[in-house]
């Protein structure tokens, strides 16, 4: 316990000790923007703001009554469904029961939809009556294609045949698809080596991927990985249900549009190359159910901040830090036409910026190195990479406090870039990467309204830069430096080296949230013909000289292609490619899974015929092994500490081997997440499961040893990178399913069991979530159906109760690691299921 100096009252936690010491002073640490009055406590503020606050678009019915949690509470209750307290602290609004549920609202239909909507709901019986039957029926609003905005220069594109966006309807000519040419088909025949196995050996740190599907395999046709299916019911959140699409809410120049087009089934797996369409909607968001935003009043120097590497860390000069706040003066305080504007118009200290810049150099320039460390010059270059910089770092921040500061600096930085001056000279590569960085802020904030306008404007603006500056960067270029110009060639090297991170960098995220938010890539793998990003220690090379010494002896950069042939059919790993490569090249097979399903899909193989997408599952299965053994030494030579990379490696295995998105289907069905799935949809698709589990053992029980692998790699060494919570959600649910539909067999229980017992060959239980043997993993995969995986703090995870500890621990470790606000939508689908 902690005991107060001066009262010697006793408090169980430091932060309760802080704030009762300010009682004994004189300082009040929360003022009130309106009168100035000063509190000790965040909660007595709220509760004190309440006063000043006119609304008189809302109010009471007259006779009507406060809903219980404010009766209880005995303070002021706005009279809307749900009321502005409820919504501020996430709880059930529920009012008296009145003569007529007309006395509630004016539109009570209106209002159900929009509570039903608002996340964080809880669980309860009657909020999950509303969420399933108060939505109206969802219509669709068609995105623009990418190729149609900016054509690719040598294929036009009125001759890309896209499966997402080629209309199917009879009676209606398409063109044929692009990648049935024969020069693809010999392509996809050259990805297919003599022998899928490779030999066994090295360290290893838990998982195999090594073993062939026999020619009678249940699922000839696997796809798993899923094109159609990302096509079928594209998302970025699952809960679709208005037909409006808002473009703006909060910019100046808002509007809504309604757009009606043609109604077509949302769950019609037949239709897998229907049209790509989305849908927007305009619901209450955890933002906007928060008070009004406002910087945390704090000192020069926030507490976390004290040490002297903070203080003396000066990367941001005064005059940046003048527009970066003559920028928040104008968008976000006064008559500013952004609503609402702040509640304070206090902006934290150039000191606490330049701490939180130092936190995206040490905890998310290691995950995403577009910038060049070295050479970086904030001052030097437009103040909205800065602002994008620091809105990064507050993300990185555990401070007290620190939710409060990220989603100020997100709300500030998404309005910032909207209204900057079209005519401010901005350098190309600079604004894309301030875009990238606000895109991944956007999509991973948690707010729906936030992901639909990042995906539909910035992605579009860096697809356009991937389809020119990243293709025409490498005009020109040599690779040899004359004596005494070697600073001058290192600057135009990095400008290179910083555009081909930047376009691989975009590419690698458009395949990400194409498996994580089951949405349409808008590039492939015929994009990367760059040269891959070069190894970080020439990337991370202090001087000229230093560069030029390591640049002289360093291999030439190959292209992505190359890469994924030479590891594919020669079982070849370049040695010096860099770790941000590696994670780029695991991104390549799942561009490569989806060209192939498209090919087998078009050709329809001979059923009795092992199917090329199951060959070259194998071989990826091979290839993917080569990968984590290499991963593995950089491992045994940093002692056991593990990096990012070997978290995509096991993810890789579970999108390319598992149903993934029936899984999330099933979930956002079962939690209603997404009402559009019906129970009889449910049913197939709890049955499409069963068969995956039941039929496709090997690789169900592959998926699931990965999945175990991931969360061990994530309890010990996670990042606080954007894309863990999403990953642990498809780990989890992945374990969730498994246990839940995983049967054994009796018959053979005791044979196989004694067998084991005699030899020592595998242990009878396996623990998933720790390292094992190469052999022990082996047994698992190939034969492992008497065999019980365990998880720590679950036990066995087919056992009684055992899928539901699954969820409970995945939300825990969420809660631990995810300091992004996607996060909050994760936790509610494991804690709902």
């Amino acid at each position: 316990t902690f005991q107060c100096p001066q009262c010697h009252r006793s408090f169980g936690r430091i932060e309760h000790l802080r704030r009762h010491a300010n009682s004994h002073g004189e300082a009040r640490s929360f003022k009130c923007a309106a009168c100035n009055k000063g509190f000790n406590r965040l909660d007595t503020l709220q509760r004190h703001e309440l006063i000043h606050q006119k609304d008189p678009g809302v109010s009471k019915l007259k006779g009507a009554r406060a809903c219980k949690e404010c009766a209880g509470s005995k303070v002021r209750c706005n009279g809307t469904l749900p009321c502005q307290r409820c919504s501020s602290k996430n709880v059930d609004c529920i009012y008296p029961s009145a003569g007529s549920p007309a006395q509630a609202m004016d539109s009570p239909s209106s209002a159900i939809s929009d509570y039903a909507s608002t996340p964080g709901t809880s669980d309860n019986i009657s909020s999950s009556v509303l969420e399933s039957t108060a939505f109206p029926r969802q219509l669709e609003q068609s995105l623009p294609y990418i190729g149609q905005a900016v054509p690719y220069p040598e294929q036009p594109s009125t001759n890309i045949a896209d499966p997402w966006s080629c209309d199917s309807r009879p009676g209606v000519a398409s063109q044929p698809p692009l990648l049935m040419s024969e020069s693809f088909s010999a392509y996809a025949q050259n990805l297919l080596p003599q022998s899928t196995l490779s030999p066994f050996g090295g360290s290893y740190s838990g998982t195999e991927a090594s073993f062939e599907i026999s020619h009678g395999s249940p699922f000839p046709r696997d796809r798993h990985a899923s094109l159609d299916q990302l096509s079928t019911r594209p998302r970025l959140a699952p809960n679709m249900r208005a037909k409006t699409v808002l473009l703006d809410s909060s910019s100046p120049n808002s509007q809504l549009t309604l757009a009606s087009l043609r109604e077509e089934p949302v769950f019609n797996r037949s239709d897998v190359r229907g049209s790509f369409h989305r849908s927007f909607i305009p619901a209450t968001t955890y933002l906007s159910r928060r008070r009004r935003l406002s910087f945390p009043l704090s000192g020069d120097v926030l507490p976390a901040f004290q040490d002297n590497s903070y203080i003396t860390f000066n990367m941001l000069s005064e005059q940046t830090y003048f527009s970066i706040q003559q920028s928040f003066i104008t968008v976000c305080t006064g008559l500013t036409a952004y609503q609402p504007p702040y509640g304070s118009s206090y902006f934290p200290s150039l000191k606490t910026l330049n701490a939180l810049v130092k936190l995206y150099l040490e905890r998310f320039h290691p995950v995403l190195p577009i910038l060049h460390q070295p050479t970086m010059n904030l001052d030097g270059c437009h103040w909205i990479l800065s602002l994008a910089v620091v809105t990064i770092g507050s993300h990185m921040s555990d401070f007290e406090q620190s939710e409060e500061y990220s989603l100020c600096f997100d709300e500030f930085l998404r309005r910032a870039i909207s209204a900057l001056n079209p005519h401010d000279t901005i350098d190309r590569i600079t604004l894309c990467q301030a875009k990238l960085l606000t895109c991944i802020n956007q999509i991973y904030s948690g707010e729906e309204s936030w992901q639909e306008s990042a995906y539909n404007e910035f992605l579009t603006d860096l697809i356009s830069f991937c389809q020119l500056e990243w293709k025409m960067s490498e005009t020109g270029f040599t690779t040899y430096a004359s004596e005494g110009q070697e600073s001058e060639f290192w600057k135009r090297w990095v400008q290179l080296e910083s555009c081909r991170r930047t376009g691989y960098a975009i590419w690698m995220l458009d395949a990400m949230w194409a498996y994580q938010f089951q949405v349409q890539p808008r590039l492939s793998l015929a994009d990367g013909r760059m040269p891959l990003p070069c190894q970080e220690v020439l990337w991370e090379a202090k001087t000229a000289l230093q560069w030029h010494h390591i640049f002289q002896f360093s291999p030439s950069n190959t292209t992505l292609a190359s890469c994924l042939q030479s590891l594919q059919n020669e079982k070849f790993l370049q040695n010096t490619m860099g770790e941000f490569s590696r994670i780029i090249l695991v991104h390549g097979f799942y561009h490569q899974c989806w060209e192939l399903e498209r090919v087998e899909i078009e050709s329809q193989p001979i059923p009795q015929q092992t199917s090329m997408y199951t060959r070259w599952r194998n071989s990826a299965s091979g290839s993917l092994d080569i990968l984590e053994w290499s991963a593995n030494n950089v491992v045994n030579a940093a002692n056991g500490l593990e990096h990012p990379t070997l978290l995509h490696i096991h993810l890789a295995r579970i999108v390319l081997f598992s149903p993934f998105q029936t899984i999330c289907d099933l979930a956002y069905g079962m939690t209603k997440e997404d009402s559009s799935i019906s129970s009889a949809q449910m049913t197939d698709l709890r049955a499409a499961i069963r068969r995956w589990v039941n039929e496709d053992s090997s690789k169900a029980r592959l998926a699931a040893l990965h999945s175990g692998a991931l969360l061990r790699h994530l309890h010990a060494f996670h990042t606080s990178g954007f894309y863990e919570p999403s990953a642990v959600m498809l780990a989890t649910l992945t374990l969730w399913a498994y246990g839940s539909f995983a049967t054994t067999s009796t018959s053979a229980g005791s044979r196989i069991q004694r067998r084991y017992s005699d030899t020592q060959i595998a242990p009878i239980s396996i623990a998933i979530d720790q390292l094992l043997e190469p052999e022990v993993v082996r047994s698992f995969v190939r034969d492992g159906r008497t065999m019980v995986p365990t998880l720590r703090g679950v036990g066995s995870i087919r056992g009684p109760g055992g899928p539901e500890r699954v969820l409970v621990e995945g939300s825990k470790l969420v809660s631990e690691i995810g300091r992004w606000g996607s996060g909050r939508k994760v936790r509610r689908i494991l804690n709902n299921l």
